[in-house]
């Protein structure tokens, strides 16, 4: 009897473990994640553009937030600051002067030669039942360059799919964070080999040579008056 009574505890224990990992993995838990910038090295820093460009990271772009309710489930994502600390950061590494402003307008009697406007298209995750499940994340992200005439100099839209294998809620968080790296790897190649920018910094310069990355430089600041 006490084998049996063993036995079944077992199985009741194994049972409630089962469970726990399914509802992990397929919408039994809500929870809140917070996704932090991309790493410095996902961006490419061949050379600067000689070019003084202006970033409007727009307050709902900086404090953008995914809300995902799935069978019952609510899910909070804090995408803002990483979105737009690692635009900042990608910019800065690829031109001679940034300037950030929040606004359509702020900046705009400054010296600068084209600005850079980011924004969220879309953004969903799901997980798909399996052993292990499947979660999955999508970020679209759209980024245009226009000068002082706000003639298109660049326009990029970046769709980010991303695929996670594993148990547990966690990987809600592990999977999106994944995406937004991978989102600023390419769009970093982007800027970096980008014909246009190339043609427009050649044209404003005079040539089409890249300036070579100088020891210290990469700080934000303004442009030069």
């Amino acid at each position: 009897m006490k084998k049996i009574k063993g036995h079944i505890g077992i199985v009741i224990a194994g049972s409630m473990a089962f469970i726990f990992l399914i509802l992990s993995g397929c919408g039994g838990f809500g929870g809140r994640y917070k996704i932090e910038k991309t790493a410095a090295d996902t961006i490419p820093a061949s050379g600067k553009f000689a070019v003084n460009v202006r970033i409007v990271l727009k307050p709902e772009l900086c404090g953008y937030t995914y809300v995902s309710k799935r069978q019952g489930a609510k899910r909070v994502y804090e995408l803002g600051d990483a979105l737009c600390t690692s635009t900042r950061n990608l910019f800065t590494a690829q031109f001679t002067n940034v300037m950030v402003v929040s606004n359509d307008d702020e900046g705009k009697d400054a010296d600068f030669d084209a600005t850079v406007i980011p924004q969220v298209v879309d953004t969903s995750v799901l997980v798909r039942p399996g052993f292990p499940p499947n979660f999955e994340a999508t970020i679209i992200y759209e980024c245009s360059m226009v000068d002082k005439n706000n003639r298109t100099i660049f326009l990029r839209t970046i769709n980010e799919d991303k695929v996670y294998e594993g148990y547990g809620h966690k990987g809600y968080g592990i999977v999106m964070q994944q995406a937004v790296d991978e989102l600023f790897n390419r769009l970093g190649s982007e800027v970096a080999l980008s014909p246009e920018i190339k043609r427009f910094a050649g044209s404003i310069k005079g040539t089409e040579l890249r300036l070579p990355i100088r020891q210290g430089d990469g700080n934000l600041r303004a442009p030069m008056q």
